[in-house]
């Protein structure tokens, strides 16, 4: 087995394990509605300062082959909140970084 394997084995388990579930649905249909794709995602709110100003940055981290074609007007809930996709990383092994605005 590569690394490349071994890595997304880990991966796979650490969501699972310590994971919540995202669901995202594209712009223009419902929240909920057949367009909506539900992935085991990590969720952070993590501290961030700019200029003075303190708050938090919520992102989460999937597995990008599981979100493969969520576009930035997407949205996700995550533990109740809804929140439009801001950003994307995709970090090229395997995870995909969503940073999120509230609505």
């Amino acid at each position: 087995m590569g690394y490349a394997q071994l890595e997304a084995r880990a991966i796979n388990k650490i969501i699972k394990n310590i994971g919540t579930t995202a669901q995202f649905t594209e712009e223009g249909y419902g929240h909920v509605s057949s367009k909506t794709i539900t992935v085991n995602a990590i969720f952070d709110a993590q501290y961030v300062e700019v200029n003075g100003i303190e708050a938090y940055r919520p992102m989460i981290f999937v597995e990008t082959s599981t979100v493969m074609g969520i576009s930035h007007n997407a949205k996700v809930t995550v533990n109740g909140i809804e929140y439009d996709i801001k950003e994307t990383h995709n970090d090229q092994h395997g995870m995909t970084a969503f940073i999120l605005q509230e609505v």
